[in-house]
């Protein structure tokens, strides 16, 4: 019923009662109606669902419990932004721009609060609920008195549930002292040329009009940490040497502003910047840290009701949010996907709002009345409408792949692929043509980042297939098919992201960070496919990738120490594997032989593995017998990866 319920609108209830001059007690029964809500995007059937040719699944119409009513039926109600969203900012700081300290009513359900400062507009909330009283309400009836701190009037929000005001004015916060523009413009520059064309979460156009002094710095909190953090991530990407740019230097400055800012106030400048904090923290070898601010910037977004459509505001500021909103999301499939855990937004929460649009910043500026349209040629936010696709599918398979415990059939994890394959197709070619048009280097990334998430459906399938070294099973069709699949796509990045380097000559950490990101992730399948299959067909093939690969990361300049890193890794695991008689999976049989393993080929069903035994063998699970978990992997990789280190 919740989800029956999301589709009917406050508003348009409340003119229904007002134009027949009912009361609530004399309102008709309620009409007949229909769920037209969107079910979830699942991936697998179920009783109330089926297929739809494109796809997408569709509710199966449920019996009506309610009484006939001769009546029209309710207009459909949607809860949405009809006030100027800037009014759903929050400043609950325990002192006031008096510096007095707040005396107003202990609520932390917020039921009641003001019109400023809340955002609660979903359905189960009791905001939405007491609002659509008061606004049912055609006099004043409630108390004023202190034992009962009703509002004066149902229609003074702010006071309504409360003797005072709980929305407290914000403290205006100094203007920030601008750097000299000589040392900040390459930033800028830098900021714009990579990370903006990726995840643009700010209007260009406004950024370099506070950063020139054409307009005002804004002195509304999270605005210092926003331009800082924009500061520091454009250093960051610009620079060309492990130990190069300046970037650390503006992220202190950031932190010691959110410091005033963070939690107890809430706006969007405060989410764009924490967003770009969670990135470059992630990038700069602080991942947990950057996961935990990316979390504080989505719970932000939500309460500041980005995942609520709105009418109020400017085309530009409506643009804005979406785009804020969006790339939220896809920071976050990012990191799920390189951490390997679940991801934050319910499939909801990515229907609601409409994908950005795809124009250039002349077609949508401060004076623009009217939404433009769609072009037909790649900008710079076509690679955030590529991932925002990609975000779309890969966070509802991830949880049902990924994150799915027992781990999912064959037959299942094709399926899903298939469906992602589809989705995929129905992007336009115009945007995934990356030899054509403006920022190759984000959309290239995006083609790289479809075929990494193929391949990690299927990796757990290989990776328990070759865990299984003593051949417990047979490996039927549907499983070779499946790790013939994961190479495949492993492969053609790998060629991909090598042309691309081959043709580039942008040394710089904003390039750099991503080509060795997809192409080791990538190495890694055929690294593992040449160390457990030594003997088959392809085994040159692979080896010669990998070698390949390793030899550029060796020419890398931003991120020399980690290249080189993973050179010595890659070259060492297939020196050994080229000089041993036997394939290093053997050393995994050899030191397990007693225990679990079976000598013999057990041939049961040809389509299954036990993906999830292996898997907590190869964690080292504390629920698997010690013979296992003292051998195998962790043997042969902590002797491979630390083999000749020091001359990385």
């Amino acid at each position: 019923m919740y989800s029956i319920a999301r589709n009917y609108g406050i508003d348009a209830a409340i003119e229904k009662v007002k134009t027949k001059s009912a009361f609530l007690s004399d309102l008709p029964g309620p009409s007949a109606y229909q769920s037209s809500a969107h079910s979830t995007q699942a991936l697998d059937s179920s009783s109330h669902s089926s297929h739809t040719p494109h796809g997408e699944y569709k509710e199966v119409d449920y019996p009506r419990t309610e009484v006939e009513s001769a009546s029209p039926p309710i207009p459909p109600l949607a809860v949405s932004l009809d006030k100027d969203p800037s009014t759903y900012e929050w400043h609950e700081g325990r002192e006031s721009s008096l510096g007095q300290t707040d005396q107003a009513v202990q609520d932390g359900m917020g039921g009641a609060q003001g019109e400023q400062g809340v955002s609660y507009m979903g359905l189960s909330s009791s905001a939405t609920f007491v609002n659509a009283i008061r606004r049912l309400s055609s006099q004043p009836t409630f108390s004023t008195s202190p034992s009962n701190p009703m509002a004066k009037s149902p229609f003074d929000v702010a006071t309504f549930l409360g003797g005072l005001p709980l929305a407290k004015t914000p403290v205006e916060r100094p203007a920030m002292r601008m750097p000299p523009s000589a040392e900040i413009r390459p930033y800028v520059d830098s900021y714009f040329a990579y990370f903006h064309c990726l995840t643009p979460l700010v209007h260009e156009p406004t950024i370099r009009a506070q950063v020139s002094g054409a307009i005002p710095l804004s002195s509304k909190p999270g605005s210092n940490v926003l331009l800082y953090m924009i500061f520091a991530m454009g250093a960051f990407d610009l620079a060309t040497s492990p130990d190069g740019g300046d970037g650390d230097r503006f992220y202190q400055a950031a932190w010691e502003a959110l410091q005033r800012d963070m939690l107890e106030q809430g706006t969007i400048e405060l989410v764009q910047g924490l967003a770009i904090m969670a990135n470059y923290l992630q990038r700069s070898n602080r991942p947990n840290a950057g996961y935990i601010c990316l979390g504080i910037a989505i719970r932000m977004a939500f309460a500041l009701g980005l995942h609520t459509p709105t009418t109020s505001a400017s085309p530009l500021e409506r643009e804005t949010r979406t785009r804020v909103w969006w790339a939220l999301v896809t920071l976050e499939a990012g990191c799920s996907v390189t951490f390997g855990r679940p991801h934050a937004f319910g499939a909801m929460a990515l229907r609601n709002i409409r994908l950005p649009i795809n124009c250039d910043d002349e077609h949508l500026t401060v004076s623009t009345v009217n939404m433009p349209t769609d072009v037909t040629y790649a900008t710079q936010y076509t690679a955030l409408i590529i991932q925002s696709h990609l975000a779309r599918a890969t966070c509802s398979i991830h949880d049902q792949i990924l994150q799915s415990h027992p781990a999912p059939s064959i037959e299942r994890v094709k399926s899903c692929d298939e469906r992602f394959v589809q989705l995929f197709n129905d992007i336009p070619p115009y945007m995934l043509d990356v030899q054509q048009g403006p920022h190759r280097l984000a959309r290239s990334i995006q083609l790289w980042r479809a075929r990494d998430f193929r391949a990690i459906l299927y990796r757990p399938v290989l990776l328990a297939a070759a865990w299984d070294s003593s051949r417990r099973k047979t490996l039927g069709p549907l499983i070779q098919q499946a790790i013939a699949t994961c190479r495949s796509l492993a492969q053609d990045n790998l060629i991909d992201i090598t042309a691309y380097v081959a043709e580039s000559n942008d040394h710089s950490r904003g390039a750099e960070w991503y080509l060795l990101y997809f192409a080791f992730q990538s190495s890694l399948t055929l690294l593992l496919s040449a160390v457990w299959e030594p003997d088959h067909a392809d085994a040159p093939k692979w080896r010669t990738a990998v070698m390949n690969t390793a030899r550029w990361f060796r020419e890398l300049h931003s991120m020399q120490r980690l290249g080189r890193t993973y050179a010595q890794v890659l070259e060492n695991i297939v020196k050994a594997a080229d000089s041993s008689t036997e394939p290093l999976m053997g050393e995994l049989h050899a030191s397990s032989a007693g225990s679990v393993f079976s000598a013999d080929p057990v041939d049961l069903v040809p389509d299954t593995l036990d993906v999830d035994r292996y898997w907590a063998e190869i964690w080292g699970n504390e629920l698997v017998p010690a013979e296992v978990q003292s051998g195998g992997w962790e043997q042969i990789f902590s002797h491979l990866i630390n083999t000749n280190m020091h001359d990385a």
